[in-house]
């Protein structure tokens, strides 16, 4: 944006210039002072540059009324043959300059009154500027709002619906292309090992909250524009400031515990700019649920303070594949399930514990020490793969005395919210997120 002002200011200096160099011009006289009449007023009749039918003008004269003969042609004021020249020159350029207000046709009709040579040079800045600004407004778009309802279906109908969704989405015929909004900054920057994207909300200035997302993808999958999209959505579901996207290490080439330690280093940057842990909310879906679980076990193991929150949406919460809801949903969850060609093996055989037993706490947080953490929001789809460890969870959480609440959106297949954010179970999971929020963080 910086270049293009600097561009604008030049441009508006030489446009000054230019006009205060231009001579004044006269009318020129009559080429026959003799054969001129004794007044100015021109006529439009016979006028080959004026378009239309010809028009004969009377002049009624003081004393006596004279009809001009018909081959006289009286000197014309120059600026009207100009402008009639400019008009011709505007249509010939093809510009569709149609004034759609009066500011607009104030504009042009400066604009086609300079002389021809300045003329030319504004309408090529004009193009200039125009083009100079595209690439940086390209990317802007407007930050995303809670609507207040979503699409609707009968229940066989919202399967189709989220069926052939899912195959074009695997097929690769449905791709994100993420545009950061309008004002909003974003950053990438590092913390040890661990890389970080920031996205800072300007109309929340003033607000403490910070999120901190946690992606899933069985740890095999990075950081993608389908999760810099939903943190644009975090952000304004919580009213919060800011959104820090840990893109932390994955497997194969990281093993546990690759990526709780990004993790924990990127908390820990946090708390070290001072923000609050008290304003920290965590985001977590599929693996990401599973890590920021780990994440807050560890930081009790630490005695290190714990976030606001955890939001949890479809956690992975054992390596594990005992639970019944692995084989029933398998056919059912069209998102994980096994139409899934890259995650489904990996959380049928997840390969980023290493040598660790499945059932350990480290990898299976559910046969953890949950005591004191913070507030729970749990989110799962009943059709999906992990919906079963997510009632496990409630259950341990509920055991262990926290704050716990767990929702069940009927017929929805793992991660609904992230791939399917237009149908309604996904706007009242925005809904139930926001006000969760809100009665946690008064």
């Amino acid at each position: 944006m910086d270049l293009a002002v600097i561009f604008l200011i030049w441009l508006a200096i030489t446009v000054i210039d230019n006009m205060g160099k231009r001579k004044k011009r006269r009318l020129p006289p009559p080429e026959n002072q003799n054969d001129s009449p004794n007044f100015d007023i021109p006529t439009l009749a016979n006028d080959p540059n004026l378009p239309g039918e010809e028009v004969p003008i009377f002049v009624e004269l003081p004393n006596q009324a004279e009809v001009r003969p018909k081959d006289f042609q009286p000197p014309r004021p120059k600026k009207i043959v100009e402008h009639v020249h400019e008009a011709e020159e505007v249509r010939e350029m093809n510009l569709n300059l149609t004034p759609t207000s009066v500011m607009d046709a104030f504009v042009l009709t400066e604009i086609l009154g300079k002389p021809k040579a300045l003329r030319r040079k504004i309408f090529s800045a004009i193009i200039a500027a125009t083009l100079l600004l595209l690439p940086l407004t390209s990317d802007a778009a407007p930050a995303w709002k809670l609507p207040a309802q979503g699409k609707v279906f009968t229940e066989d109908a919202k399967q189709a619906y989220v069926a052939d969704y899912m195959k074009k989405f695997f097929r690769g015929e449905i791709e994100m292309t993420f545009a950061v909004p309008d004002k909003w900054t974003y950053e990438k920057f590092s913390v040890g090992s661990a890389k970080v994207e920031r996205l800072a909300n300007p109309k929340q200035k003033k607000s403490k909250r910070v999120v901190l997302q946690l992606h899933g993808g069985g740890y095999v999958g990075g950081l993608s524009d389908w999760y810099r999209d939903f943190a644009v959505k975090q952000a304004v579901l919580t009213e919060a400031r800011e959104v820090w996207l840990a893109d932390y290490r994955i497997a194969p080439e990281n093993l546990y515990p690759a990526a709780l330690d990004d993790a924990e280093s990127i908390y820990g940057e946090m708390l070290n700019r001072g923000i609050d842990p008290k304003n920290i909310i965590v985001f977590g879906d599929s693996a990401g649920g599973n890590l920021a679980l780990e994440l807050s076990i560890r930081l009790k193991e630490k005695n290190l303070p714990q976030p606001a929150m955890l939001i949890l949406q479809s956690p992975w919460t054992t390596f594990e594949t005992i639970f019944p809801s692995r084989e029933i949903n398998a056919d059912r969850d069209f998102v994980l399930g096994r139409t899934n060609p890259m995650v489904y093996p990996a959380v049928c055989k997840p390969i980023y514990g290493g040598d660790i037993p499945l059932s350990d706490p480290r990898l299976s947080p559910i046969y953890a020490d949950l005591k004191n953490l913070p507030p729970l929001l749990i989110q799962i789809g009943g059709y999906e793969l992990f919906a079963d460890e997510g009632i496990e969870l409630l259950k341990k959480a509920t055991d262990e005395e926290l704050d716990v609440t767990l929702t069940v959106y009927h017929g929805m297949p793992h991660d609904f919210a992230l791939l399917l954010p237009e149908l309604d179970d996904s706007v009242r999971s925005f809904a139930e997120i926001k006000s969760f929020v809100n009665l946690h963080m008064r």
